[in-house]
């Protein structure tokens, strides 16, 4: 079972959560040092 294919099942799953909580992620883990990192 792919990765992506894991992701799909999961947001089927459990709805837009899933989406907001893994853009929050990526926003949180990367988000600072496009903001602060120049």
């Amino acid at each position: 079972m792919s990765l992506s294919s894991l992701l799909y099942a999961l947001i089927v799953r459990n709805g837009g959560k899933v989406v907001f909580g893994l853009v929050g992620f990526v926003f949180v883990k990367y988000g600072h040092h496009y903001a602060f990192g120049r």
